[in-house]
C-alpha cells in the first residue's frame, strides 16, 4: 500500500510536520476500519481531555515552583514547593503533569523561541496550598507553576513518531493483504493486536481473567525464569517458551515501554496464535497477559 510508504517517509524526514503525518495516518486508519486507530489519531490531533485516557508517554511527574508575597511589598520567586503535606485534591494535581496538548500545539511549542514554558496553578489550588504552604515573615504562596521543558515536549512528539513507525513498519512486514475493498475478520484482529502491541503496549487493551493478570506479580525483575514459568502456568507451548528466552537474551536490557525486535516478532506470533485459537487464551486477553508479564520482568 502507497500510503504506509509516505507515512514511513514523512515520519524519518525531519522536515516534516507530524500533524501532516497524522492528517495521513487518520485516512490509513479509515481504510482499516479500525476505531482504536481513529480515536488515537483523533486524541493526538485535537488533543486531549480530563475525561479521556491520556497514554503513559504523556504523563510526567511535576515540578512545582512557587512566588511567596509578605508584608512591604515582600516577595519571594522561584521558590520549590513541596507537596507531600498537601491536601489530597491538590496534591494529586502538584505531583502529576499530565499533557492533554495536540500534537500541533506541541510543534508549536517547540517551534517557539521560548525555552521552557509553565503551567500555572489554578486560583483555587493556591488557595486550598496556603495553610500547607506557610514561610517566614508572614509570606504566602500567591502565584504557582509547574515548568514545562522543550526536552519534554521533544519526548512527547518522538514517541508518537516511534509508536506509529513500528505499527507502520510491522504491518508492511505482516502477511496481511491491505488492499481489499473490505478486510477479513481475521485481519481486522490482528492489525488490532498489532496497534494495542504498539502503541499502547500494556495501556487500554480490554482483558478479563483478573485472576491471571494477578499472577503477573510472581514475575520479578530480570528473573528470567519467574518469567518463563509464568507462560508455562498459561500453558504456552514448550517450543514458543524456548523462543521467549533466546529473544530476551538476544536484545538484552530496554529502556522503558521500549521492547526489542526480538521480543515484538514473539509477541505478535503469540497473539496471532491466540486469534487462531492455536494458544489457549482468548484473544482480547492475550495482549495484556503479554504485556503485563514483559512490564514486570523489564521493571516497567
Amino acid at each position: 500500500m502507497k500510503l504506509l510508504d509516505e507515512i514511513k517517509t514523512d515520519l524519518v524526514n525531519e522536515k516534516a510536520k507530524l500533524t501532516n503525518t497524522l492528517r495521513k495516518a487518520k485516512i490509513l486508519a479509515s481504510q482499516l476500519q479500525l476505531d482504536e486507530f481513529k480515536n488515537w489519531i483523533r486524541f493526538e490531533l485535537e488533543g486531549y481531555n480530563k475525561y479521556d485516557d491520556l497514554p503513559d508517554y504523556r504523563k510526567f511527574k511535576a515540578h512545582n515552583i512557587g512566588t511567596f508575597s509578605g508584608p512591604f511589598q515582600s516577595m519571594a520567586k522561584n521558590v520549590t514547593l513541596p507537596t507531600f503535606n498537601l491536601p489530597t485534591s491538590v496534591r494529586d494535581f502538584a505531583e502529576n503533569l499530565d499533557m492533554y496538548e495536540s500534537i500541533g500545539a506541541l510543534e508549536n511549542m517547540l517551534s517557539s523561541s521560548t525555552n521552557s514554558f509553565q503551567r500555572k496553578w489554578p486560583q483555587e489550588a493556591i488557595i486550598l496550598a496556603r495553610d500547607s504552604m506557610q514561610m517566614s515573615g508572614g509570606m504566602v504562596l500567591v502565584d504557582a507553576c509547574q515548568p514545562i521543558t522543550k526536552h519534554l515536549v521533544a519526548g512527547i512528539i518522538d514517541n508518537v513518531k516511534n509508536k506509529l513507525m513500528d505499527f507502520i513498519l510491522d504491518l508492511k512486514a505482516s502477511n496481511i493483504s491491505l488492499d481489499s475493498e473490505k478486510l477479513e475478520s481475521r485481519s481486522k484482529d490482528q492489525i488490532r493486536n498489532l496497534f494495542n502491541v504498539h502503541i499502547y503496549g500494556n495501556h487500554n487493551i480490554v482483558a478479563s481473567g483478573e485472576k491471571v493478570i494477578q499472577s503477573c506479580q510472581k514475575v520479578t525483575i530480570n528473573d528470567i525464569q519467574s518469567l518463563l514459568n509464568y507462560f508455562r502456568n498459561l500453558k504456552v507451548p514448550s517450543e514458543d517458551i524456548a523462543l521467549l528466552e533466546k529473544a530476551v537474551i538476544a536484545d538484552g536490557k530496554r529502556k522503558k515501554g521500549q521492547l526489542g525486535k526480538r521480543i515484538k516478532e514473539w509477541v505478535g506470533n503469540m497473539i496471532s496464535k491466540a486469534s487462531s485459537g492455536i494458544w489457549k487464551i482468548a484473544q482480547e486477553v492475550a495482549p495484556k497477559l503479554i504485556m503485563e508479564a514483559l512490564k514486570n520482568y523489564y521493571g516497567w
